[in-house]
């Protein structure tokens, strides 16, 4: 439809303008990825320190369980992340940005997406395969299974998980190259 005048297309097919100036307004600008690029590269690091980034690299998930002292950031974080999502996707629920880091970090999108959705991922991938419990007089988020298979399976689920995490955090923050 390139070669009809956009006059032409504006006057003969007014809803189709309006859809795509809506679907336009949505795409993110070169300029809006680097300015939101920048903003997580000063935000994010805040938020995460490196005390959990090093106990996500070298955490022996084969363990069975992680301790809730340090698992409790990246599961508060997964939740501010997932609001944070579903305002980028549903512009009329702006006012969820009020509380807590949100407004902070929906500035960190379209460059932080992905990090994002590997913060969640993590949370989800332990939390749906664990309980609380008490070892040792610590608080921690234990698979309980007995079954070695099982074990094997969830140590390996909570392993990849949090390496995507830690590889999406070092591209995004600390501009690392894919790998």
């Amino acid at each position: 439809m390139d070669f009809i005048p956009e006059h032409a297309r504006l006057r003969m097919f007014p809803s189709l303008a309006a859809q795509a100036s809506a679907i336009a307004a949505r795409q993110p600008m070169p300029n809006d990825y680097t300015d939101s690029l920048l903003h997580a590269r000063r935000v994010v690091p805040q938020l995460i320190s490196q005390e959990h980034l090093k106990w996500l690299e070298s955490w022996d998930f084969g363990l069975g369980y992680v301790p809730l002292d340090i698992f409790d950031l990246f599961h508060r974080l997964s939740i501010e992340m997932s609001r944070v999502l579903t305002v980028a996707a549903n512009p009329d629920l702006q006012e969820w940005l009020r509380e807590g880091n949100r407004a902070q970090l929906f500035k960190c999108l379209p460059a932080a997406n992905d990090l994002f959705l590997r913060m969640i991922e993590f949370a989800r991938t332990v939390v749906s395969e664990s309980v609380t419990e008490d070892r040792l007089g610590s608080r921690v988020l234990a698979h309980g299974h007995s079954d070695d298979y099982a074990k094997q399976r969830i140590a390996s689920a909570w392993r990849r998980s949090a390496q995507a995490l830690l590889h999406a955090y070092r591209e995004v923050v600390e501009g690392a190259a894919h790998s």
